[in-house]
């Protein structure tokens, strides 16, 4: 009797453990751990219908342990910017810095004419505001320069001017999140309106922008504002009610001109008075050389600052002005073609297969962007391993942060979205309950449900990865 207990007891203790057995066939914690991830997803009535991708390896052996639809080229959203974000880390650095500067003749002997054109150039700042042009004017009259005799000429050549995603909808054009990139920029290429009765105000002030006020006084507020695409023309619509003061934001078409126009005007208001015109440098037209002087620099905060800014607040704008550095700095020009040339041979170094990616801008806004789930997780994985591994990771946002402010307290992830209007995605890493780090993608494209439904459902996958106690 005895022997008869210990035995039944073996048995029923060997039939509850993951890795124990049924008869003659073990089912292995992996396997039981498929099984879970399944039931969730079979569960889970917000995905009907829908398009989903999932693809979960094992970090530090690179073992992939579960996918489904794993290779399917889907809408990646703002999980693009996983791909944008790594490869300038690795490529760029976290230590880069953008320049902006000032260039031109020097000043005649004994004089304050500079005889010539005054150039201001970058390579993609970002980061730039008024406060650094008002800079460059008090760095121009502290060498003496209260004249320029030929013209002030913003010098955009690091980027070429084709300043949006291919596939942008029409709706976006006057979107804060949609602002055209340019290697020559201003506050992010948005203005930021001031609207009362009867009153608009705008800054950075600047003469190419024009505003229509079609509003029209009432007790209440409620104003729509549109930019005619192609143009710096801002029409202005609806009601703004008796006492009140509405702030709101819009694009500006052609940032480099914007910017320099505005720089022009800040000369001007600090004194410095020119002959020439205001313009952007011709096609053919040599720019910045180290013949000429430079009468002022600014540089950047480092790429690793705005690396989080991309990833934690998915800042489109960052993501593009990233995105184009990658073509200038490393194929001489920052074109959309360079760049993604650029990042796919970054995948590739990694065994990332490029062969289904599509990549039509460089933040995710376009639906005609294309990436598997496996292509994420290949990338995440690799991130791991890499030498800026915990740069990246600490790029992206924990649970209850950022874009993750209101999702998975509490849980040992980190991970990046992404949501356009029918697509949410959510790609990262999470620490399960013993121990291992996971790296997963979870992409669900055409769905009817809400948005809401749908981050629950990707919630409760990752809380399940986070949840297994057993290894993998």
């Amino acid at each position: 009797m005895r022997k008869f207990f210990l035995t039944s007891l073996i048995l029923i203790t060997l039939l509850t453990l993951p890795g124990g057995v049924c008869g003659n066939e073990p089912v292995s914690s992996r396997e039981k751990f498929r099984q879970k991830i399944d039931a969730v997803i079979s569960s889970s009535w917000e995905i009907n219908n829908s398009n989903l991708g999932v693809c979960i390896t094992i970090a530090k052996s690179k073992k992939e342990i579960y996918e489904r639809n794993a290779g399917r080229p889907m809408i990646p959203a703002s999980n693009l910017k996983i791909l944008i974000s790594s490869a300038a880390l690795e490529l760029l650095g976290p230590e880069y810095r953008y320049t902006t500067a000032v260039y031109g003749p020097p000043p005649r002997e004994n004089s304050s004419v500079m005889d010539g054109n005054l150039y201001l150039w970058s390579n993609g700042d970002p980061t730039m505001t008024e406060d650094e042009l008002k800079g460059f004017a008090l760095k121009l009259k502290e060498n003496g320069i209260k004249h320029i005799k030929g013209d002030v000429v913003g010098d955009d050549s690091y980027f070429d001017r084709d300043h949006s995603g291919i596939g942008w909808k029409s709706r976006y054009t006057s979107l804060e999140y949609a602002a055209q990139c340019s290697s020559l920029s201003l506050c992010r290429n948005i203005i930021t309106l001031k609207i009362e009765p009867n009153k608009t105000q705008f800054t950075p002030a600047c003469s190419i922008i024009s505003i229509k006020n079609n509003t029209r006084p009432a007790g209440y507020s409620e104003v729509s504002i549109n930019r005619t695409p192609g143009t710096n023309e801002i029409v202005l619509t609806g009601c703004v009610g008796w006492g009140d003061s509405l702030v709101d934001t819009v694009t500006v078409e052609d940032p480099a001109k914007f910017t320099t126009f505005a720089f022009a005007r800040i000369l001007k208001e600090n004194g410095i008075t020119i002959s020439g015109k205001t313009r952007l440098i011709y096609p053919t037209e040599e720019g910045i050389t180290f013949s000429r002087m430079k009468y002022a620099e600014h540089n950047s905060p480092p790429l690793a600052d705005m690396i989080k800014d991309i990833n934690k607040e998915s800042d489109n704008f960052y993501s593009q002005q990233v995105f184009r550095s990658l073509g200038a700095r490393m194929e001489g020009k920052g074109t959309r073609e360079n760049s993604i040339a650029v990042i796919k041979e970054f995948l590739n170094s990694h065994d990332v297969d490029t062969t289904s990616l599509e990549i039509a801008d460089g933040c995710g806004l376009s639906e005609m962007n294309r990436c598997s789930a496996r292509q994420f997780v290949g990338l995440l994985t690799a991130m791991f391993h890499g030498w800026y591994g915990q740069e990246f990771m600490d790029s992206l946002p924990a649970g209850g942060e950022g874009t993750l402010e209101y999702r998975l307290h509490n849980i040992p992830v980190r991970a990046k979205t992404g949501s356009l209007l029918g697509h949410s995605t959510l790609s990262g890493y999470v620490v399960t309950a013993g121990g291992q780090t996971l790296t997963f993608s979870i992409l669900v494209n055409d769905f009817k449900a809400s948005n809401w439904d749908i981050h629950n459902f990707q919630d409760r996958l990752v809380k399940t990865m986070a949840n297994w106690k057993y290894p993998l």
